[in-house]
């Protein structure tokens, strides 16, 4: 894959074409690849108000990840509490669906944090990323 990129570089550079535009066009190749891949788009906010880091966002990642595994828990009876708090199928699952959430917010914090301190270029790791589901055989192209 890389080889061909670097092909289709000098190719472009032959036509004069400005590294701008290089960039342009292999970042919109990059991004058209998975076309054929079903995806599921979540938009969650960025954290403007506070100041995270790896650590801290690492650190309430796990804080989320228990409360997550802990509401599972209670709704499965999995928790060893003899008289817990009953709650329907419904609300367990929106409680569920609550603390997944949180985890959601906070993995994607953990991301923008990689992006925005250490220019990390997420988007190919999404990619590369799609790639592996693919060929463990977890995503089918449609």
């Amino acid at each position: 894959m890389k080889a061909e990129y670097l092909e289709l570089v000098e190719e472009l550079e032959e036509l004069n074409v400005s590294p701008e535009e290089i960039k342009e066009y292999l970042k919109e190749k990059r991004k058209n690849r998975f076309s054929d891949v079903k995806l599921k788009t979540i938009s969650l906010p960025y954290l403007n108000s506070i100041s995270p880091t790896i650590e801290s966002t690492a650190l309430k990642l796990s804080e989320e990840q228990g409360e997550l595994c802990r509401a599972i828990g209670k709704f499965r009876g999995m928790n060893g509490e003899r008289d817990g708090i009953k709650l329907s199928e419904d609300e367990a699952y929106r409680e569920i669906t609550k603390e997944l959430l949180d985890v959601a917010q906070t993995a994607i914090t953990m991301i923008l944090v990689l992006e925005k301190q250490y220019e990390i270029d997420v988007e190919k790791y999404v990619n590369e990323h799609i790639e592996k589901l693919i060929n463990k055989g977890y995503v089918e192209v449609l």
